[in-house]
């Protein structure tokens, strides 16, 4: 028997299901500490009480006075941490962009990332900075923070250090002071764009993932009915008895937070659940203050030692 058209359009829509049900929707994401301090947070317990006295009053005095939001963490063991196969530059500057770290307005924030076990150091720049500031970042790793870092003497190699990117960086940013120029060869150029790209084709899988496990509840069993045809949505507004909800976001904030609807088609099931979408900021559970809402798309330095 010939098929019809309708029931050749049903079989097509759901062999597209099924198939993009067998690709990988469920992106392993890495996982950060959340900050119980604005200023610095020595999880590694490589400072000592004076040391880390002295620190939180000059970066609070940098915020009150210029602004700036500039904060530090000492974390040992990050690759348990970072996603598969991220390095240690792109897992720092995804822990600023989850600590949301500057004014949203201004995107100067700074983060010292520094993990001793690994030897690895990291100055992350919110995109405020021109890219003449992440060589002065560079600079400033071998300068500063190296050389007593080289002596596993810890507490000084950071206070040197964030000394010198106040000075060197945070300040004259804030002044409205343009950091040295130099020829960029094109791919430096080229990178924050192509960064770009790929950080929107990873949100735009997420989105998709989502989409796609929503419509293949339409091929699912109603565990009340039997009968074939489920649908679910994550939605931000409560559902009304008839489980339908006026405000539906297929696109939702890193943190936001709703209800998945699932509801029979064909009988009376309903279903809810609470959502909270991925993505979420730390400073949104820490007991230390928030951040501004700033962003980085990479800009700064790396330094091992």
């Amino acid at each position: 028997m010939i098929a019809t058209v309708s029931q050749l359009a049903r079989l097509i829509s759901r062999m597209i299901c099924l198939f993009a049900l067998m690709m990988p929707v469920n992106l392993a994401a890495a996982s950060f500490p959340a900050h119980g301090n604005l200023y610095v947070n020595d999880d590694a317990g490589v400072l000592d009480a004076e040391t880390k006295a002295r620190l939180v009053a000059r970066l609070q005095k940098l915020r009150t006075d210029n602004g700036v939001e500039m904060t530090i963490l000492t974390l040992n063991g990050w690759q348990g941490l970072a996603a598969p196969g991220q390095s240690f530059a792109d897992f720092a500057t995804a822990l600023f962009n989850d600590w949301v770290v500057g004014a949203s307005n201004r995107n100067d924030g700074i983060l010292l990332l520094v993990a001793p076990d690994s030897h690895d150091l990291r100055i992350v720049l919110g995109d405020g900075y021109d890219r003449g500031y992440s060589d002065i970042a560079a600079g400033v790793i071998a300068d500063d923070f190296l050389p007593a870092f080289r002596r596993g003497d810890y507490p000084s190699g950071i206070e040197a250090g964030a000394g010198a990117v106040i000075d060197q960086i945070a300040l004259p940013h804030s002044a409205g002071q343009p950091p040295p120029t130099r020829h960029v060869p094109l791919m430096e150029r080229l990178f924050p764009w192509i960064f770009g790209a790929f950080a929107a084709a990873i949100v735009g899988m997420g989105i998709f993932g989502q989409l796609v496990g929503d419509y293949s509840f339409r091929f699912r069993r109603c565990p009340q009915c039997g009968q074939v045809g489920m649908h679910r949505a994550h939605v931000t507004g409560q559902a009304g008895a008839d489980g339908r909800v006026d405000v539906a976001t297929p696109a939702p904030l890193p943190g936001q937070t709703g209800m998945i609807v699932t509801r029979c088609l064909h009988c009376s099931y309903h279903d809810e659940r609470p959502w909270v979408s991925r993505g979420a900021s730390g400073s949104s559970s820490s007991g230390g203050g928030s951040f501004g809402g700033g962003h980085s798309s990479g800009g700064g330095a790396s330094g091992k030692w």
